[in-house]
């Protein structure tokens, strides 16, 4: 029975553990903006610094679902990474296209490290993945 409600929750757990990291990234982003803006720092500082935020969030976003997605199902198999990977990676680029069109187009730094880092567990095992890291 607990096999079967972990395959059940390994989508949605890694979605919602990406999801609050990605919140706990945008809220140290917007206290860290509004720091600089009490300071004095020019427009040109923020946006450097928004961009390190959005590089951060994708980054993060990947690798706490890719993790989150391999310790939850209790089967560590090369085809539950790849999957988890290949869906890493259309978020990423689902993510790009869309700010690709937006009004601010820094936004897309989000998307293209969702890919970066995605396809970096590429060479790794899903057990390697899963010891790594816990």
């Amino acid at each position: 029975m607990l096999t079967v409600l972990r395959w059940i929750v390994f989508l949605p757990g890694a979605f919602i553990a990406s999801f609050i990291m990605g919140c706990a990234i945008v809220i140290s982003e917007n206290l860290s903006t509004s720091m600089f803006f009490w300071s004095g720092f020019f427009s040109s500082e923020v946006s450097c610094i928004e961009f390190i935020f959005f590089v951060a969030c994708g980054a993060m976003f990947s690798w706490v679902f890719i993790f989150v997605g391999i310790f939850l199902a209790p089967v560590r198999s090369e085809m539950l990474k790849w999957i988890l990977i290949i869906i890493a990676i259309l978020c990423g680029v689902i993510d790009a296209y869309v700010n690709a069109y937006s009004d601010d187009k820094l936004k897309m730094a989000t998307g293209i490290s969702m890919v970066l880092v995605s396809l970096f567990y590429r060479n790794e095992t899903a057990k390697e993945i899963a010891m790594r890291h816990s």
